[in-house]
């Protein structure tokens, strides 16, 4: 039986024991098993378009390992179907959904938060200087920090490139914290990946956003303590990184280290989706993260704050950016959203979903 290149998964291990293609048996055998059940749950409910709750039955699809090579510990996943995927109830190639799963669960909208007020900082260090003393870039650098700072639009590619200038200035400076270079590395690679995960869904951004809202929130319950354990080898000396890509070309789509597992595994989506009135103060339609200012609701207040950052899967991004530009000239509207929870029960990230100036949950007309 053929497979067809997409239709192929690594996970890679580095760093550690890793490094020198060894690891700790029982931790990699936990990894392996928690990688089958992450991706026989997707190809699953590709297949009937149901997120099963128990892997008992019997999947469609022929899932076969191949063995590592030397270097850094990884192996290859290949997805062999028996049948063409038009004939699956869910219509959408297998990356596609494999790859949405890992940007939920990748959400990037905290370094953009965070990018955004270092930038109000580093503004404020270049205005301070004279116009003469500025280079060719570091005048550019302005332009694009006033953009973020108004709320323009500017491309994750401009965010990267912030990032990384900050970076590398960061590192000249004999007092700058060796914690605040590596946020700035870790921001810039998680929006180079999250990237590759828009270019890779946006051929099927309206297949993946006809998925039902409660099919996604079902997946993506599934799916988060699934790739918190095979991130289980990160919390011990068998490896430091971890990463994950699709397709013949490996393309990264991922990547965890022991911060991120720890992080993942210690929230969880709600099982209801959210319904908060309030205002949208600020959204950009190139990244699709914005901000929801609360009305004075001291339920929703205490629990989420004066306002709360939110994102939009890029696959939804098509069809909810007109209506989130529309709803910004609202002074009250009701949003939907998705809600990621720490084990204490504070929300960590919002997703979302739909608006409403409606209460009943009903679309007005002024978001058709």
């Amino acid at each position: 039986m053929a497979y067809t290149p997409e239709d192929q998964y690594r996970f890679r291990f580095d760093g550690g024991l890793a490094s020198s293609g060894e690891m700790n048996f029982y931790e990699l055998s936990r990894s392996q098993y928690a990688a089958a059940r992450l991706l026989y749950t997707i190809v699953r409910y590709q297949e009937t378009g149901r997120v099963v709750a128990r892997l008992s039955e019997r999947t469609i699809a022929d899932i076969r390992v191949r063995a590592p090579g030397a270097g850094s510990f990884f192996y290859d996943a290949f997805v062999f179907v028996a049948l063409d995927a038009s004939h699956a109830v869910v219509s959408v190639p297998l990356k596609a959904i494999f790859t949405m799963v890992w940007d939920r669960v990748l959400s990037s909208a905290s370094d953009y938060f965070s990018l955004k007020h270092e930038s109000n900082l580093e503004l404020k260090r270049l205005e301070r200087r004279s116009k003469a003393s500025l280079n060719k870039q570091e005048t550019k650098r302005i332009e694009i920090l006033r953009d973020i700072q108004h709320d323009k639009e500017v491309t994750k590619r401009d965010l990267i490139n912030l990032a990384r200038d900050l970076m590398q200035e960061n590192e000249l400076r004999p007092d700058a914290p060796k914690e605040r270079i590596k946020s700035f590395k870790a921001i810039s690679d998680d929006l180079e990946l999250e990237i590759t995960r828009d270019e890779i869904m946006s051929p099927y951004a309206d297949a993946l956003a006809a998925i039902s809202d409660e099919d996604k929130r079902k997946l993506f319950s599934k799916s988060r303590p699934l790739i918190a354990e095979v991130g289980l080898p990160l919390r011990s000396t068998s490896a430091d990184e971890f990463d994950v890509s699709v397709g013949n070309e490996h393309r990264r789509i991922g990547s965890l280290d022991a911060e991120k597992v720890a992080e993942i595994a210690e929230t969880e989506e709600d099982e209801e989706l959210d319904r908060i009135r309030g205002q949208v103060i600020q959204y950009n339609r190139e990244t699709g993260y914005g901000r929801f200012k609360l009305q004075d609701n001291q339920t929703a207040l205490n629990e989420y704050g004066r306002d709360a950052s939110f994102r939009v899967l890029k696959p939804t991004q098509g069809a909810m950016n007109g209506k989130i530009i529309d709803a910004m000239k609202e002074e009250s509207v009701v949003g939907e959203f998705m809600v990621t929870r720490d084990k204490e029960g504070k929300p960590k990230s919002l997703l979302l979903l739909s608006l409403t100036d409606n209460d009943d949950g009903q679309e007005d007309a002024m978001f058709d």
